[in-house]
């Protein structure tokens, strides 16, 4: 009697688990060799996947690209003004893609992080004000490392801190995450910085760039496949 108690408590203990779990809808796009790439979203959300195998870009005229977009409305507990959330995506190989020049991976922890020496260049006007500017602009950006279904990388985020009216600076956020031999990066709009903090959406699209995977080739005229 005892162990088909056991039993039952670990089957709805198990039931519980799995009733937690968020329900995903699994998108797929091809963007060329090495950059065929599937993308999990929460099933609530209206969200879509696009991909084409050459975007044709400048120096690269293999690199493959498209974008993603979770169509409005946006969740009400989002707490955001944002419409649509939409970010480009950009497929290359990883010899002729090189990082923002405002992270560098420190290869004595195997993490990437801020690049001190490419803020502390800037602002070099002679100005009393130089020092200051330097600092407030290193602030404004942030670097998160994270991990994918099967690949790694970092998210740069950068806020606006001059040049507009208050009111309307946003936080910007870009990533890549790699794959050698290829990188996939890609970027977009995450918060409206008057909304912070309940309306930074950093840690849903994060949730987002953790489901991301790479799969294996299929060829280019062939579309992916979508549930």
């Amino acid at each position: 009697m005892r162990n088909w108690l056991n039993a039952l408590c670990l089957y709805l203990l198990c039931l519980s688990a799995w009733a937690d779990e968020p329900a995903l809808q699994r998108l797929e796009a091809n963007m060329g060799p090495g950059c065929h790439i599937a993308i999990s979203f929460p099933a609530k959300l209206k969200a879509s996947l696009s991909g084409s195998p050459k975007v044709g870009i400048p120096g690269d005229p293999n690199a493959g690209g498209g974008g993603f977009t979770v169509w409005q409305p946006l969740p009400k507990s989002w707490h955001t003004s944002l419409e649509d959330l939409y970010f480009g995506l950009l497929c290359q190989d990883l010899s002729l893609k090189r990082p923002s020049e405002r992270v560098r991976f420190n290869s004595a922890t195997g993490q990437w992080e801020k690049n001190l020496a490419y803020f502390a260049k800037m602002f070099d006007y002679g100005d009393p004000s130089d020092e200051e500017d330097r600092r407030e602009y290193s602030a404004a950006h942030r670097v998160t490392n994270f991990t994918a279904v099967n690949a790694a990388g970092y998210i740069l985020t950068e806020d606006d801190i001059w040049g507009m009216d208050p009111e309307w600076r946003q936080r910007h956020l870009s990533f890549c995450l790699l794959h050698p031999p290829k990188v996939l990066c890609g970027g977009g709009v995450v918060a409206n910085l008057k909304e912070l903090p309940r309306g930074d959406l950093m840690p849903h699209v994060l949730d987002i760039l953790r489901n991301i995977e790479f799969l294996p080739d299929v060829p280019t005229d062939q579309p992916p496949s979508q549930p």
